[in-house]
């Protein structure tokens, strides 16, 4: 399903297996509530990956960090492969 890899303060880097979708769905939950019922923290998604796709996923913190890894990822200082 998901691995958490690595915390920080402002982020959390997890490894999404395929299948699972990020937002709930037919009342299964997503990704996103899935880790924040385990971590009893509020995340929001910084980018997304289709529910097929397997990799690595960045879910903010906060709102500001948040905002600051989106703009990362529009302005493409950051890449994905």
């Amino acid at each position: 399903m998901y691995r958490i890899l690595s915390q920080h303060k402002d982020f959390m880097v997890i490894n999404k297996g395929p299948g699972l979708g990020m937002h709930d769905e037919a009342g299964e939950p997503g990704l996103v509530n899935l880790v924040r019922a385990e971590t009893g923290l509020e995340l929001y998604p910084v980018h997304r990956l289709d529910k097929m796709t397997s990799g690595l996923l960045l879910l903010a913190r906060t709102p500001e960090a948040n905002r600051a890894l989106s703009m990362a990822f529009a302005d493409r200082r950051v890449s994905k492969q």
